[in-house]
């Protein structure tokens, strides 16, 4: 890509220090905005990392990061040899940007297919053992035979011999604030999404 190109895509994503949000955290929200807003179309190709860090004035690895994310989501692609590209076939969330009035800004498909990062993982073979055969170092399993569970049984009995009474209510109806809260910080962090907690409504099972 052109230094002058470079140039102007800086301008869409330069991060703000004085916004106390980490940069890797603002480079990536911006740039995802500026794609989802259509500023950046699909087949978009992307400065490289090193190219972006100087017209950002910010380190290499924090460009790295907030571009390493963005693939991972689905947002960028990287062709081997060719660079780094805005994906053809964004995730299911374009569909939900702001919608703007020039020719660039392409309708997200209703149904539009998962990356082929994701549609890979769903098919890789379930790493679950099979039922009743438990091995050491098997992913995805504790060690069940380490967990204190007579401890654990006291913690429980003297709990439920005084249980607040709030446990036997209805409680919210939007569901358990503290998850509510929880979720809120995680859409802020891992998605910088500005939401609140009082936007969440959580399920009761």
């Amino acid at each position: 890509m052109s230094r002058t190109a470079a140039s102007l895509l800086s301008t869409l994503v330069a991060p703000v220090e004085l916004s106390g949000e980490p940069l890797q955290r603002q480079i990536y929200a911006r740039l995802r905005a500026a794609i989802l807003s259509g500023q950046l179309p699909p087949g978009t190709q992307i400065p490289s990392s090193r190219e972006l860090a100087r017209e950002l004035r910010v380190g290499r690895n924090t460009v790295l990061a907030a571009i390493e994310q963005l693939t991972n989501e689905g947002y960028l692609q990287s062709a081997r040899g060719s660079g780094t590209f805005v994906h053809r076939t964004l995730p299911d969330d374009r569909r939900f940007a702001v919608k703007t009035t020039t020719q660039r800004t392409a309708r997200a498909k209703p149904n539009a297919p998962f990356p082929t990062r994701i549609r890979n993982l769903t098919r890789l073979p379930a790493l679950l053992p099979p039922p009743g055969e438990l091995r050491p170092f098997l992913p995805c399993v504790p060690a069940v035979d380490a967990f204190p569970f007579a401890l654990w049984g006291r913690i429980a009995a003297h709990y439920w011999r005084r249980p607040p009474a709030q446990v036997f209510g209805l409680g919210e109806a939007a569901g358990y604030a503290p998850l509510r809260r929880v979720v809120a910080d995680y859409l802020a962090q891992a998605r910088a999404v500005r939401c609140d907690p009082r936007q969440v409504i959580s399920s009761r099972a």
